[in-house]
């Protein structure tokens, strides 16, 4: 079931790809966050067609808490499900595989 910071960061993350489309030069710092994370993610078992994909399996990279979950390294874990165009836009995300972090600002 998703929380209610999942949701809230799932409706921050598809603004912010909103607001890029329609202002190029909207928040570059924040693109190119999202250019380095989506080379990650593309590189990862999870990505299927943009997605995180919930119904794959692959290991944490770190030891990490995921929202309120302590996830440990080498154990497997399933995707988040998330639009990785919207997702990688929300500077407090992370991956569920600790392969990226969120940013404190």
């Amino acid at each position: 079931m998703i929380s209610l910071m999942q949701l809230k960061n799932i409706v921050d993350g598809c603004g912010n790809l909103a607001t890029i489309r329609l202002f190029h030069n909207y928040n570059k710092e924040l693109q190119l966050i999202s250019k380095v994370r989506l080379e990650i993610c593309r590189d990862c078992k999870l990505f299927n067609n943009g997605t995180c994909d919930s119904n794959l399996e692959a290991p944490a990279v770190i030891d990490f808490k995921y929202y309120n979950e302590d996830r440990t390294k080498d154990k497997l874990y399933t995707g988040c499900s998330c639009n990785l165009n919207c997702k990688t836009l929300v500077i407090d995300e992370s991956c569920p595989l600790g392969k990226w972090l969120s940013i404190t600002i």
